[in-house]
């Protein structure tokens, strides 16, 4: 047996013992990193809070419609009570004229001794038939109103059906999009788990840190305010001694505190929304013992005095436009066009938000990857 021969036999019988253990099924799925299942989670989170949003819209209009439903519903008590009055008021004529007047006084006009007696009678008869014809002029007019009532609150009540059936497909979405998310995370092998556990309790951590920084400079800047109306008000007490020849302090009647405008109001909607930082985030949120991302800038902003509605889109259209690089703390950050996100700016480049059920409320950079590729525009409340 050559040499030559015998390398072939040896290459030969190695690749037969080597060749199944490399060998990759046809159909086997390719193996996916920790950066492509945060994507999805990601993905599946931006869709159930889009559909959340949308559901707070349909909710919003929901509440109108039923408030003009209940009007409507008002409105066909009155006419009903209305019509029923004319109706037995009818009635009383009508058996009046039967024991009273009716065919015997035609009759009795008719056979009257004098000319006056005739016309008296006659002009019973025309009375009573005046006052026949008018009631049941108002029993008509109360019948068109009752139904006229009636058709407005039947076409609230099927626009409340209408907005009903939105609101299920919305909250049907939501539902859709979050068991997509618990497939997801069941799918994953321990080792998955385990770095995307290690990864989301990083940005916890950051975030915390994050959050404590903010509310130690919302309470510096709170300090500061304080010391500057405290300052201005003892300038106007010094100036009113002064002008008052140098009267008693006693004498000095307390000051009004000055308006600093809307950057208080803003900072007063900054440490509102950092109170709620570690609170949970909910698709079906529940103040304050739940959040999504409308509902906590709306309950800052009103904390501050300026009502907002809960829902990020509505909110895009109630404030006046301002460029990123005149942002000031409490203003609003939209994404998707403010469809599905909003945010609230606290100053230092950070951003306070109801994340997601994963991170819930926290503070993280108003630049980051998700957040940068997302942002549509800012807006200033009030």
């Amino acid at each position: 047996m050559s040499s030559r021969w015998r390398r072939s036999v040896i290459l030969a019988a190695t690749a037969v013992v080597t060749v199944p253990f490399i060998a990759v099924p046809a159909n086997a799925e390719p193996q996916r990193t920790i950066e492509q299942v945060e994507a999805q989670l990601e993905a599946l989170e931006n869709r159930a809070e889009g559909a959340s949003e949308a559901l707070n819209g349909a909710q919003a209009d929901y509440d109108a419609i039923a408030a003009k439903a209940d009007a409507a519903a008002a409105k066909v008590a009155a006419a009903q009570a209305d019509l029923d009055a004319e109706t037995k008021e009818t009635g009383r004529l009508a058996a009046q004229a039967y024991r009273s007047a009716g065919v015997d006084a035609f009759l009795g006009a008719l056979t009257a001794d004098t000319p006056t007696q005739f016309l008296d009678r006659a002009a019973m008869v025309q009375q009573l038939s005046k006052s026949q014809d008018t009631t049941l002029r108002r029993a008509q007019v109360a019948s068109l109103r009752l139904a006229q009532a009636q058709a407005a609150f039947s076409q609230q009540e099927d626009a409340k059906k209408a907005v009903r059936d939105k609101m299920a497909q919305h909250k049907a979405e939501i539902d859709s999009a979050v068991a997509e998310t618990q497939t997801l995370l069941a799918s994953l092998q321990e080792e998955e788990r385990q770095r995307l556990a290690a990864i989301e309790e990083q940005k916890r951590a950051e975030a915390a840190r994050a959050a404590a920084q903010a509310a130690a400079e919302a309470a510096a800047e709170a300090e500061r305010e304080a010391a500057a109306e405290r300052a201005q008000q003892a300038a106007a007490a010094q100036q009113r001694r002064q002008a008052g020849g140098g009267g008693s302090d006693d004498k000095d009647e307390p000051d009004t505190p000055s308006n600093s405008g809307g950057s208080s109001r803003g900072m007063t909607a900054v440490r509102y929304a950092l109170s709620q930082v570690g609170d949970p985030y909910s698709y079906s949120a529940n103040p304050p013992s739940s959040w999504d991302c409308s509902k906590l800038t709306a309950a800052a902003w009103r904390a501050a005095g300026v009502s907002l509605t809960a829902y990020s889109y509505a909110q895009a259209q109630q404030v006046r436009r301002v460029s990123t690089s005149d942002l000031q703390p409490g203003d609003l950050l939209f994404y998707f066009n403010g469809a599905h996100h909003v945010a609230l700016y606290i100053g230092g480049g950070k951003i306070v938000e109801a994340a997601s059920p994963r991170f819930g409320v926290q503070v993280t950079s108003l630049w980051n990857s998700w957040t940068s590729a997302h942002f549509s525009f800012a807006g200033r409340p009030g």
